[in-house]
């Protein structure tokens, strides 16, 4: 598709700019000048000499390192320029900026609607013209959106990366650290205003001038915005940067909202409201119920339908009692609206907008107008000749906004006077308002020309991430018609790897991608893995099965030292031989603050498990349980699933209570709360494995999901493991309806593993048949297996040589002599009686009561020894023991033959160069670049060679030589 150029504007004289601002602002607010308006004249009460100019010294621009292919700052480095240090990012001379509490920043999140920065060229010192260019991906489950649908307010809020413009001019200490940012007002022309979730915004604003004088300076810029490449909205804004005192209010006035008595204007409409109710104020309780789509409680009428989120998501509502609508009243005699939203120094926003900064932001003005209007057309039953409708804005017409007053953190009143100028009825229904807003008797804000229109909702048409990326289709039942591909083939672009699997996911657990590096145990997924896949943005889980609880907080130290906004997992695996330890986990990882964890090999649903999703658990204001605490449960079969989709079992809530680990209230609240966030169908993987087809057992489980979504109301996410080492094979999960895919073999032969040089290498040769089953070391005498490396290896057959003695004979001493002297010669390589004092010395100090019950059970003390070379050998493997090398223990699937296969001739074929986050780089870009090869193939009999992805190192991979003495560690 071809791109679509943001248009430059030129910068205007300074003082043409200034006549032109005030004679503006004066003429139409003559009588609410406010603290704002007094600034700005403050700012020109002196005049500048002709030709004059700030004299600042000269620099060179700042430039940043780009973490991706196309982005100067990306997610982490935008939140530490937000709410961290700018030092980190900008460099050391911007430490100054750092000691501020109160400076130019964007809102923090959620309320911060940047996803990445793609073009900056602002220069430290220098008030010039400048631009900046981003991108802000709407989330699917985004907290804002209404049926899909995005307010017009989001992508307006955006703009306030301007604030990251002056970051990097340094304004805060240009101007003695003691100013704020402020808008103070925009012209706005959206040519198209429907954004959905799901799509992206492309953001480009140029400030076309600065005026400074003295402490002051007043900010002209041009914001253009995209949806999804093509052309949105344009609006032209003014800022300012004002010392503090002047950004308080100033004393209130005396003004009250009243009924305009101007003489009515000619109707613009051939239509007059005709209100289907002949109420003339709404209570609280009557607007709550128009809130949840019930028309009929609010209007009194038991004809009207539901109509489900009738004025916003519940997170924005900004209206909460109408306290007049006159249908005839207005300048126009179209109608006017008085309404109220109560506003509480607890209000969400206040923190995020802006950190030590609070101020209601003035795109929730507009958000409570635009809901007035709402009201307003559901009043005069404009809703009804549609069946199901969307609130768009009127394209091509410009609404004039101007800011005059802040709202700070105080409990009272916010009044809405909305005057409607335009009114049009059926299937166009469509209404124009002006709008002032009103705060402790002053006016905060006014709004010229707010538009309104319904639309028909129809079939949801293809977003941008299903008509160029990945079409959601475990959101589509089996009754669902498909989409057929009517582009050309000329139309299709590859979809960036962003853009690959669902954006709650990634929004639940603060990453980039939709892709996470699975545990493997032992500490073999070590805290450098989690660190660089984190700092990438990618997920990643610490292997912390089989490591000691000190070890365990070691690592957890290290990556929430690195990663204190994460993302980051720990594991906890199924341990039913020694659930103490299993809570020991579990207890530090609540102690620690670790708040997602991804639980393995269960098959049944632990107490200590349990515990770690209920603990902190709480409720929102409707009652719906709110965990603190994530859960990503690998499983393989799909009655194991269903244990994780519902809540957790009412005997074991019940014990947690009486042992006092959690409430009465929370064994309630547990009642409604399905144990697992995500669920991981694990195919044929590396360890514990039951080797399940990924084509067979996605969709059964997925469809459970799906009931329990349903069931519930819980997000639950579903993932793709098991088999993932190729693009190919991320691309086939995604297109199976994986909300996200996650790798294991191919992690433990990159550079960040704590395998040894040796496994890495041998990995490294290893084809997708050379791999087996063999006896696993924690559930041994359960008989469950674990997938590993046979090539260069007897561990398989050793170990299942194990097992069979296990299960033909009661004891040790019951094995026959030549079956025993080949068990102490070939496989333990040491006398019984050596390896059941090593094992009674392990135990006496990690788990007494088992060596207790092991001295009185002979079968037990044989499963024991026959352990300590399940365990050892993976220990060996580990360290990389070459003496036993034959006894190497290495978890593998055939993933890891398939990745090998795929990068043979490119520089991850050494695997000194395998860096984990490189890999899931290419795994995840060449997964974007097959799914466009497959709506290729559906026009094609056969893609062109020159169009297969290429393994090359790019500016989105790590330089790492390729070393000539061996494997890196």
């Amino acid at each position: 598709m071809e791109s679509i150029s943001l248009t430059s504007i030129g910068a205007e004289s300074p003082e043409a700019l200034k006549q032109e601002f005030l004679r503006n602002e004066l003429a139409r607010n003559h009588e609410t000048h406010g603290a704002y308006l007094r600034a700005i004249q403050h700012l020109f009460r002196g005049q500048m000499p002709e030709g004059s100019a700030v004299v600042i010294p000269d620099s060179q621009p700042v430039t940043a390192t780009p973490s991706s292919r196309n982005s100067i700052w990306e997610q982490a480095d935008l939140l530490e320029l937000c709410g961290g240090s700018v030092s980190r990012i900008l460099g050391s001379d911007y430490s100054a900026i750092d000691a501020l509490p109160v400076r130019c920043r964007t809102p923090l999140p959620p309320f911060m609607f940047v996803s990445r920065v793609t073009k900056m060229t602002a220069r430290a010192d220098r008030l010039e013209p400048c631009e900046i260019e981003w991108e802000y991906d709407f989330p699917e489950d985004a907290f804002y959106a209404n049926h899909q649908a995005v307010p017009w307010i989001i992508p307006l809020e955006s703009v306030h990366t301007t604030t990251l413009l002056l970051c990097v001019i340094r304004c805060d200490v240009m101007f003695g650290g003691n100013s704020r940012f402020r808008i103070l007002g925009c012209d706005t022309t959206f040519s198209e205003c429907n954004f959905k979730t799901g799509d992206r915004l492309t953001g480009n604003l140029k400030i076309r001038s600065f005026v400074r004088i003295q402490d002051r300076l007043l900010i002209s810029a041009d914001y253009r915005g995209l949806n999804n490449g093509n052309p949105a909205f344009h609006s032209q804004l003014q800022f300012c940067l004002i010392p503090a005192n002047e950004a308080n209010p100033s004393p209130a006035s005396k003004r009250r909202i009243k009924a305009r008595t101007q003489e009515k204007k000619p109707q613009g409409t051939n239509s007059k409201p005709r209100p289907i109710s002949s109420k003339r104020s709404f209570s609280r309780g009557e607007i709550a119920s128009l809130k949840q789509g019930d028309l009929a409680a609010c209007f009194g009428l038991v004809s009207e339908r539901p109509r489900p989120g009738a004025l916003s998501a519940p997170q924005m509502s900004m209206i909460d009692e109408v306290m007049r609508v006159e249908p005839e009243g207005g300048a126009d005699g179209l109608g006017e609206i008085l309404v109220e939203k109560e506003i509480d120094a607890s209000h969400w926003v206040f923190p995020l907008h802006f950190k030590n900064d609070p101020v209601l932001p003035g795109v929730l003005y507009c958000e409570g107008c635009a809901q007035v209007l709402k009201f307003y057309a559901y009043f005069c039953g404009l809703h009804r000749p549609f069946a199901d409708f969307d609130f768009v804005c009127l394209p091509n017409e410009s609404t004039k906004t101007r800011f005059l007053g802040e709202v700070r953190p105080k409990r009272g009143p916010l009044r809405y006077s909305v005057s409607i100028t335009s009114y049009t009825e059926g299937t166009e229904a469509a209404l124009r308002a002006n709008a002032e807003v009103v705060w402790e008797n002053r006016t905060v804000c006014t709004i010229e020309n707010l538009t309104l229109r319904l639309i028909p909702r129809g079939p949801t048409a293809p977003r941008r991430d299903e008509s160029a990326a990945f079409s959601r289709s475990h959101r589509d039942e089996l009754t669902t018609a498909s989409r057929e591909l009517t582009m050309p083939s000329r139309e299709l672009t590859t979809p960036s790897p962003e853009q690959l699997g669902s954006p709650g996911f990634k929004k639940a657990f603060g990453t980039r991608y939709a892709y996470m590096a699975g545990s493997m145990a032992n500490g073999i997924a070590s805290e450098e893995l989690v660190i660089a896949m984190g700092q990438r943005g990618f997920l990643s889980s610490f292997g912390a099965a089989g490591l000691p609880v000190e070890r365990i907080r070691e690592a957890i130290g290290r990556i929430q030292a690195a990663l204190p906004q994460g993302p980051y997992l720990s594991n906890i695996i199924y341990n039913p031989t020694d659930p103490a330890s299993e809570m020991a986990c579990v207890q530090l990882y609540l102690e620690t603050g670790v708040q997602a964890i991804e639980a393995s090999a269960y098959v049944e649903l632990s107490s200590a498990l349990v515990y770690y999703r209920l603990a902190g658990l709480g409720e929102d204001d409707t009652g719906r349980p709110i965990a603190k605490n994530r859960i990503v449960a690998k499983v393989s079969r799909v009655e194991v699933a269903r244990r994780f989709l519902e809540p957790a079992a009412k005997r074991i809530v019940q014990g947690l209570v009486e042992q006092g680990l959690i409430s009465e209230k929370q064994a309630l609240l547990a009642e409604q709360l399905p144990v697992a966030d995500a669920i991981t169908v694990e195919a044929d993987s590396a360890g514990h494995t039951d080797n399940q087809a990924l084509v067979c057992a996605f969709p059964l489980i997925r469809r459970a999901v799906e009931e329990a979504r349903r069931k519930y109301g819980h997000l639950i996410y579903v993932g793709a493991g098991g088999g993932i080492g190729t693009a190919d094979a991320a691309a086939a999960a995604f297109l199976l309806g994986a909300d996200y895919v996650v790798t294991g073999s191919v992690n433990q032969s990159c550079v960040e593993s704590d395998a040894s040089v040796l496994v890495k290498e041998m990995l490294s040769k290893a084809g997708m048949g050379d791999v087996a089953m063999a006896p696993a070391g924690d559930m041994f005498e359960m008989g469950a297996k674990v997938q590993v490396l046979r090539k260069g290896t007897l561990f398989s057959v050793r170990a299942q040589k194990l097992y069979d003695l296990y299960t033909r004979y009661s004891s040790l001493e019951a094995i026959p002599a030549p079956e025993k002297d080949q068990l102490e010669q070939q496989i333990l390589a040491k006398p019984i009686a050596q390896v059941w004092e090593e094992t009674r010395t392990f135990f006496s100090k990690r788990n007494p009561t088992r060596l207790e019950k092991a001295e009185q059970d002979p079968k037990l003390k044989m499963a024991l020894v026959f352990r300590w070379y399940l365990g050892l050998s993976s220990d060996w493997a580990k360290t990389g023991r070459e003496d036993r090398k034959q006894d190497f223990q290495i978890w593998c699937g055939p993933a890891m033959g398939a990745f090998n296969d795929w990068v043979k001739g490119s520089y991850l074929e050494h695997p000194g160069n395998r860096r984990i986050a490189d890999v899931a780089h290419h795994i995840m870009s060449g997964a974007a670049h097959c799914y466009r090869l497959g709506l290729e193939r559906l026009l094609a009999p056969e893609a062109p060679e020159e169009a297969k992805y290429s393994i090359a190192r790019t500016e989105d991979t790590t330089t790492t030589e390729a070393t000539t003495s061996g494997v890196a560690q």
